[in-house]
């Protein structure tokens, strides 16, 4: 019986990967199921770079074989098709112990007029079901950068979670950067943004700059926490 198709590009990939890594490859072009398209407009980085087209479970399953294969690999997409759609992809490479990073915008409802289609609700469940899956989500573009560093550096699977929106940068009372030019993103780590007495309001990502806008509005003194995922 023929091996389905993710099986089989699993297999195909994996061991392409394996002789690309082997001659120190930055990149392998891919030619499954016809779908390759270089990025060429971006100059010295079309081999590092590939569109897979509206073929989501391929580009999943062959980022993942390419990080297995030691490559540190990035698959990007709204997060309705790099979590959702691909789901059953991600899961194979959770068990193949694959080092998959997913960058995946839009999650929640902040997905502009896109509508219900594109609405990934579901993203923190899907994700925490991945026994070996880190699950990253930025306050501000400050932290985003400094989670993206730590995902290059870090042997683990991981999936960045943004929205759509640009994002205010989060600032300390005295109008500085709060993820300043020293921050340094740990797994796992909370931060405290306003001390307070009476109350407290904890989010994380995403949110963070609202709930710190209501803050200030309406709580003032009030002490602000949001613990990272």
């Amino acid at each position: 019986m023929q091996k389905p198709i993710s099986a089989r590009l699993w297999n195909s990939a994996s061991r392409c990967c394996e002789k690309q890594s082997r001659k120190r490859a930055r990149g392998i072009r891919l030619r499954s199921y016809g779908i390759r398209q270089g990025f060429r407009h971006f100059k010295g980085v079309s081999r590092i770079l590939y569109e897979s087209g509206i073929a989501e479970e391929n580009a999943v399953t062959t980022a993942a074989a390419m990080a297995k294969a030691g490559m540190v690999t990035f698959a990007a997409g709204f997060s309705a098709f790099m979590i959702d759609e691909v789901y059953s992809q991600l899961r194979m490479g959770d068990i193949n112990h694959a080092p998959l990073k997913i960058a995946a915008t839009h999650c929640g409802l902040d997905v502009g007029e896109d509508g219900k289609t594109h609405q990934c609700l579901d993203y923190l469940s899907l994700l925490s079901n991945l026994r070996h899956m880190q699950v990253l989500t930025p306050a501000d573009p400050n932290q985003t950068d400094a989670m993206v560093r730590y995902m290059v550096q870090s042997g683990e699977a991981q999936c960045l979670c943004m929205g759509r929106s640009k994002t205010a940068v989060l600032t300390n009372e005295d109008g500085t950067p709060f993820f300043g030019k020293d921050y340094q993103f740990r797994y796992g780590e909370g931060h405290w943004l306003r001390r307070g007495k009476d109350a407290a309001i904890i989010t994380f990502g995403m949110m963070a700059p609202k709930a710190l806008e209501a803050w200030g509005k309406n709580c003032g003194g009030e002490e602000l926490r949001f613990p990272f995922i």
